[in-house]
């Protein structure tokens, strides 16, 4: 089986820093049993041990590629897709479930809008400067837009606002992890949830990939007012945009609390 096409890259080095970094074999059995949330699959005790005692066998005493996990005892192809499985959720699908689970209700609607790149050239040309990335935006919010409201108008307009707004760019995740969180605390005039826990989850979101080749960064296009062109009342002003490198992605975020 050829591992590598089961996962992305990222995805992979994700998974490989998780195992290399857990050093104890039960907290290793039940992370992945917690992230498979299924019964009977996942790992158990006796292998999750196996693969630490293999792992410190190994020159720098890591795994280096998924081939070397799929050697240890009791990891069969099964365990393996169990282990790729686990790891194969998009950050930004990720993110979202995690807010749905003890920080926002279901009166809140958190939406995400993500275009993949096939092709790497492409997205370097999309991402490689605030106006080409702003065009790409501008031209994909005029998209959703028109598709929720049936007004070209508006939507057309909107397009035309986002490459006007002002792109505060936050390379440092950490930076961009509070920022996001601001945004969400915006909302929060009737004690929804707390800002620390909250950014919590923007940190997990903003760091969901430890390489920074990898990295994912925040685009906050200030001033952009989502009121009848993405959602209804209420919203915030500014629009975030997430690039995510690993995944060759570019996200929009929408959110909206239905009082």
């Amino acid at each position: 089986m050829d591992l590598r096409k089961e996962l992305l890259p990222a995805m992979e080095r994700r998974l490989l820093g998780f195992l290399n970094h857990i050093d104890d074999a039960t907290a290793l059995s039940d992370a992945i049993r917690d992230r498979r949330q299924e019964k009977g699959t996942g790992i158990g005790e006796k292998v999750a041990d196996r693969l630490l005692k293999a792992r410190t066998e190994l020159p720098g005493r890591r795994f280096e590629d998924l081939r070397q996990v799929e050697t240890v005892p009791g990891i069969g192809e099964d365990k393996i897709l169990d282990l790729m499985h686990a790891f194969k959720q998009p950050a930004a699908q990720a993110f979202r479930s995690n807010m749905y689970n003890g920080v926002i209700l279901s009166n809140w609607e958190l939406e995400y809008f993500t275009s993949i790149f096939e092709d790497e050239t492409a997205f370097q040309e999309v991402i490689d400067s605030k106006s080409s990335l702003a065009e790409f935006v501008g031209e994909q919010v005029e998209q959703i837009s028109l598709e929720r409201y049936s007004n070209s108008k508006a939507a057309e307009l909107a397009g035309e606002l986002v490459e006007r707004c002002y792109d505060e760019h936050f390379p440092d995740s950490h930076f961009g992890a509070y920022a996001l969180a601001l945004w969400f605390y915006q909302f929060d005039a009737d004690n929804w949830f707390s800002f620390e826990r909250v950014l919590k989850e923007t940190e997990k979101y903003l760091n969901f990939y430890p390489e920074w080749e990898d990295r994912l960064e925040l685009h906050l296009y200030k001033g952009f007012d989502n009121t009848g062109v993405l959602v209804d009342p209420v919203t915030q002003v500014d629009l975030p945009v997430v690039i995510n490198r690993g995944e060759r992605a570019v996200t929009i975020w929408t959110c909206q609390l239905n009082d």
